[in-house]
């Protein structure tokens, strides 16, 4: 019996606990690294977005007022005012509405895309005055 005090090492629930610390903590770091890539997934969309609605109005704006159409609802964005860079490929739906409001024109760019299965859309709004 003196033998089997006197060996060292480790038992099998030590090695066990310290197997199960283990992999609690490398999940742990995989759930960040998951967390952080969505969160840049969805920043780098969002973004996008942001930039294509911001290029759409700022073209708008170039035109006169009284070129500017009422539509009756979202209509696709003109062709030749198109973006055909590869950031805005995924990008489906570029899409705008006018409305008039008076001496005011409001004009409505919406921006969509398929993100997951499921449609995801933000919308960019300008007023335009005849004075301007």
């Amino acid at each position: 019996m003196t033998s089997r005090l006197n060996q060292k090492g480790y038992t099998l629930v030590e090695m066990l606990i310290a197997m199960f610390l283990l992999v609690v903590g490398f999940l742990s770091v995989f759930l960040v690294l998951w967390a952080s890539t969505t969160s840049g997934r969805f920043s780098r969309d969002m973004t996008t977005a942001a930039n294509l609605g911001q290029d759409m109005l700022e073209r708008i704006g170039t035109m006169k007022y009284d070129d500017l159409p009422e539509t009756s609802g979202f209509q696709n964005y003109p062709e030749p005012f198109g973006d055909k860079s590869l950031a805005a490929a995924a990008f489906e739906a570029r899409q705008w509405r006018i409305s008039s409001a008076g001496s005011m024109k409001i004009v409505t760019a919406r921006i969509s895309w398929i993100k997951n299965g499921a449609r995801k859309t933000r919308d960019f709004t300008m007023v335009r005055r005849k004075e301007y």
